[in-house]
Parts: C-alpha cells; structure tokens; sequence
C-alpha cells in the first residue's frame, strides 16, 4: 500500500460498453459561430460520406470557411436537425482551388479577403500555401501590395500556421480540442517547444490537469520513464502535495526519496540525482536538523498557492 494516498494514481471506474464515436471528414462550408476567447465553434461542413451538410459543434482554432477538418464525437438530436457534438476537431489546409480561395477569403489570415484571396489564386494558383510558406517575398509582386500589408500578411499566416499546427499535435497525442486550445493560448506559437521541453509545466500552469494527466502525456510525447524532466516534475509533485494538503513544509530526504520513487516507478539513484540538481538551482531548501529535510522554499510555496486560487 502507497505510504500516501496522492501517490497512487486515483483509480479508474470501469469503463462502461459505448459505441465507437462517431467521425466526419469534410470541408467547412461556413463558419456559423466561433468565440476566439476559447475556441468554441459551431460549423456547417459538408459530410463527403453522406453527400450532405452537417453541422458540428465544438472547439477548434484557428477554423474557417474552406478549412478541411477531421471531427470526432458523438451524434447528438436537437428542434431542427441532428449534431455533430465533437470532443476532437482536427483541421488541415485544403487543396482545391475553391476551397483555397474559400480559406483565404475568409479573414483566417490578417491582410487577405476576397479580393486579395482571389489575385492571389490567380498569380500562384495552388501553389499560393507554398508561397505564403516560403516566399511571401513574392507577394510584392502584385500590383497595389504593398510592403505593410505583405508584412501582415507574412506575420499572421506563419501565426495561424504555427497554431494549427500545435492543435494538431496536442490532438494527435490524445489530447481534446477544448484543452488544446487553452494550452495553445496559454503557450502561444511556441506551445510544440515549450510542451516537448517539459510537459510537466501543463500540470503547474493549467488548472484542468494534475500531474498524472501530465505523466501520461508526457509518454504519449516520448517522455522517458527514467527521464531528468520526470524525476523534477515527480519530485515537485511530492513536495507540494505535503505541503499543501498536510502542512508539511520540511520532509526527511530518505522518505522524499522513497515517496518520489514509489510515485514514479524508478530507482533511487534517478531521484537522487533530481534532488541534488534541485537543491543546485535553488528550487528546494535543506535543513540538517534534526537530520537531513527537504522542503520548497517559502517564496515558491507563496507562489505556487496564489497560482491555485
């Protein structure tokens, strides 16, 4: 049995038998509402499967007119017709020549509408993504673009890129669009970097997931069982536990020790080494009476609690 109840990771209720959800694959035909706050969105897509139009409700960022998406969820029945109610709603960019005029018209990208949009497909054609990419540089030369907008442009199509493409990947290792966009507007362009560095910083920053959420997407990432980022983020966890919900601020180093180990699964050289890099850096104290005690200092306890409320 655990020395502590908060080692263990809560236990599962059982799962109960459900259908597989439900999946549309389609092209976003309009955009009916989006709150760009938190991404909550209710689209009209056009169901390539069924050869109709459907409406699918969830989150997603960014999302327009012309963008192909990849939807799962459950069917859900309302007054008028039947839902889409999607947990996931990957997006991707399209590449017929309407659906990209579509995209690019939309007001996705700072600077093109649908004029813009439609010079754009008529000087590169479906090369205009790789353009954007690569060469924005080209844009200048359209008559009438000047070096303002194709700056804007440039800027805010890499941004609307660099947010897709970390949706994407948060979706890809099993995480919802609802807490995908609330880690991308927390992380901004550079959530891809900051989440593969240390994704332990989810469990310290987002007040929807805890550290064993994080434990497992940080091996969904490729995170190592004996990893550095593991062993800090494990030994955190132990410390502020204690702290917080039993008062202990000083803790023997051979019980944090074990209780790190327990909670991790690891030997207790991978811990030790995570303690002594910690008292290093400052991000714990050491007091040698009565014996050896590790604790958080009391400048990051003050903030860690004011982050809690």
């Amino acid at each position: 049995m655990s020395a502590l109840p908060f080692i263990v990771d809560p236990k599962k209720r059982k799962a109960k038998k459900s259908r597989p959800p439900a999946e549309m694959k389609g092209m976003v035909e309009r955009v009916t509402f989006h709150n760009p706050e938190n991404g909550f969105c209710v689209l009209r897509v056009s169901d390539r499967k069924r050869r109709g139009t459907e409406t699918v409700v969830g989150f997603a960022s960014p999302v327009s007119a012309g963008l192909f998406i990849h939807a799962t969820g459950r069917w859900q029945s309302c007054e008028e017709d039947h839902q889409l109610r999607a947990e996931v709603i990957r997006t991707e960019l399209p590449a017929e020549t309407e659906d990209i005029r579509k995209c690019l018209g939309s007001g996705l990208v700072e600077g093109i509408g649908p004029v813009y949009a439609k010079r754009f497909l008529e000087a590169f054609g479906e090369k205009v993504f790789d353009v954007l990419d690569k060469h924005p540089e080209k844009l200048l030369a359209l008559e009438g673009l000047g070096q303002k907008r194709c700056d804007l442009v440039a800027r805010s199509w890499a941004d609307r890129k660099a947010e897709r493409i970390a949706m994407n990947f948060l979706i890809d290792h099993g995480v919802s669009s609802e807490l995908a966009v609330k880690i991308v507007r927390t992380y901004g362009i550079d959530t891809v970097r900051i989440v593969k560095e240390d994704p332990y910083r989810l469990a310290r920053d987002l007040r929807r997931s805890d550290f064993h959420w994080a434990d497992a997407f940080a091996k969904r990432i490729g995170i190592g069982l004996h990893s550095a980022v593991r062993a800090r983020a494990g030994l955190a966890y132990v410390l502020n536990e204690l702290s917080t919900g039993m008062g202990n601020t000083f803790l023997p180093r051979a019980e944090l020790e074990a209780m790190t180990c327990e909670l991790l699964g690891v030997p207790k050289r991978v811990v030790a080494k995570a303690i002594d890099e910690a008292l290093e850096r400052g991000d714990v104290a050491v007091s040698d009476v009565p014996k050896p005690a590790v604790s958080i200092p009391r400048s990051s306890l003050g903030r860690k609690r004011a982050s809690q409320r």
